[in-house]
């Protein structure tokens, strides 16, 4: 299934190179602020949920082609599970004092808890537009670990979005992307809204 999607989303791109005409913003340089909801997808993928605060620079490149560079920062919940070893005075055998509730055993307990994990997305990407308001971005990058829980690892995130026009040049883009590193459990859905600006 990740390989599907982020096929389909890099040949959207490749398709989108060939389109004559300019489509969309793809002309212009656009600064955009915004925010996400993360869920975690997958069998063994430790985190629930997740919220973004992110900033993207748009830079054009054709006139269906933009070049797309992003930073953030995201906060995850995060499950896992360890085994905690206690010790007990059970009944048995001391060579001190013979048999009796006078021996110490050590067992292991299973513990769940939750905590939360920091990381800083840093990532930069092709952007095609598929027509005036669709676009396909393709970001590769790191994932930069910011607390105890979370390591520094690849990011590959393909997505898609959707730019509606608001007045006196300001853009509103609704977007989704799936967000990996290839490792099992790594897996991340994100729904997200950003604020868009021209520049010059």
């Amino acid at each position: 299934m990740k390989k599907l999607l982020i096929s389909l989303l890099f040949g959207g791109l490749l398709t989108g190179g060939h389109l004559p005409k300019t489509f969309g913003q793809a002309a212009d340089k656009i600064v955009f602020g915004g925010v996400t909801l993360e869920r975690g997808v997958g069998r063994y993928n430790p985190i629930t949920f997740g919220v973004g605060a992110v900033g993207q620079f748009q830079y054009p490149l054709t006139p269906v082609f933009a070049v797309t560079a992003k930073a953030g920062v995201e906060v995850f919940l995060i499950n896992f599970s360890s085994l905690n070893p206690y010790s007990y005075l059970g009944y048995g055998y001391n060579p001190i004092s013979g048999f009796g509730f006078n021996t110490l055993y050590v067992n292991y307990a299973m513990m769940n808890a939750r905590t939360t994990g920091i990381s800083v997305p840093l990532c930069v990407g092709p952007r095609a537009y598929l027509t005036d308001r669709l676009h396909a971005d393709a970001l590769v990058g790191a994932d930069v670990g910011a607390s105890e829980v979370m390591r520094t690892s690849l990011r590959v995130e393909p997505g898609v979005g959707y730019m509606l026009p608001l007045p006196q040049g300001r853009f509103l883009d609704v977007n989704a992307s799936y967000c990996t590193s290839f490792a099992r459990g790594s897996g991340v859905v994100s729904l997200g809204i950003s604020y868009g600006f021209k520049i010059k």
